[in-house]
């Protein structure tokens, strides 16, 4: 009996010691202050393909932020002290860069309930009050001008007080190209030209007009042809000729001209004219040759356009 009492006696006293440790654990350990907690590390907005022409700006998502409880060490005496809760403001820590290319923060807005509206993250917005006791939405947007450059771009949203942690800015614009030809013709770039007079000089009646847009830092317009065939004259000579024997108006002999300049560029080889980002448009006028070896009458063929970068 006497043991089983000394048994009792010493488990009760390592209950006891053991309630103390906890305690004086606990009375070193103050209620938090609060830090920031938000809903991702991280707001990535993606952009695949070109806006239309009425999208000012494209949806990036949201971002919720709240006041969260920590606790704080006081035994710690190498702990930072925790400050209290004050009104938190973040702005982009400079622009976004894609190697080198840069996206400029202001392309990219946020709303928050206390904002009045969308602004700019080029400078500080206020994103939480010192006394808000629920979550908060933040709803990002962005310019569609940013569309004008393919790539991953990447930067940070910065705050000045030491309760909200950086968040990482991610925007990410796939590559597009896009080319649109018109001659007049009804089929794209195909050229019709009436050589009816002979040995001599003709105009297409019909300018090609031409709309490259492109995102990937420039891209060349390549312009070729194999040529024009002969198709029919007025009196309608029937020919009898295999495909290899009708008469052909050469490249060599085929020149397109700029609206609004002077000088013709040949077709003897491959043309090269450079389209930057963005929309660029050319529109040419089409100029043949055509020797005595030429059947008068209507000319037929294709003037190739590719965007290459």
């Amino acid at each position: 009996m006497q043991t089983n009492g000394r048994r009792a006696l010493g488990v009760r006293n390592i209950s006891i010691v053991f309630a103390l440790v906890l305690f004086m654990a606990l009375s070193g350990m103050a209620e938090g202050r609060s830090a920031v907690k938000a809903s991702k590390s991280s707001v990535s907005i993606r952009i695949d393909t070109r806006p239309a022409i009425d999208e000012e700006y494209l949806d990036g998502g949201t971002l919720t932020l709240v006041w969260e409880p920590v606790n704080v060490d006081l035994s710690d005496k190498e702990s930072e002290p925790v400050e209290e809760r004050k009104n938190i403001w973040y702005q982009a820590a400079g622009d976004l860069y894609f190697g080198d290319k840069k996206m400029p923060a202001e392309y990219i807005e946020v709303s928050t309930p206390y904002s009045g509206g969308f602004q700019p993250l080029n400078r500080p917005v206020l994103f939480l009050k010192a006394d808000e006791e629920r979550p908060v939405q933040v709803k990002f947007r962005i310019r569609r001008e940013a569309w004008q450059h393919a790539g991953k771009f990447t930067g940070y949203l910065s705050s000045d007080s030491p309760l909200a942690k950086a968040i990482e800015l991610i925007v990410e614009v796939k590559e597009y190209t896009a080319l649109v030809m018109d001659s007049g013709s009804g089929e794209s770039s195909t050229v019709v030209i009436n050589a009816d007079r002979g040995p001599g000089t003709y105009k297409a009646e019909q300018k090609i007009s031409v709309r490259a847009i492109t995102n990937t830092g420039g891209s060349n317009l390549v312009v070729s042809s194999t040529g024009l065939r002969f198709i029919s004259n007025e009196d309608k000579t029937k020919t009898g000729w295999d495909a290899d024997s009708v008469p052909t108006i050469e490249p060599s002999a085929i020149s397109l001209k700029k609206s609004g300049e002077k000088q013709k560029y040949n077709l003897a080889n491959q043309l090269v004219f450079h389209c930057p980002n963005g929309v660029t448009e050319y529109t040419f006028e089409v100029e043949v040759t055509t020797e005595l070896k030429h059947i008068a009458g209507l000319y037929k063929g294709n003037i190739h356009f590719t965007l290459a970068n």
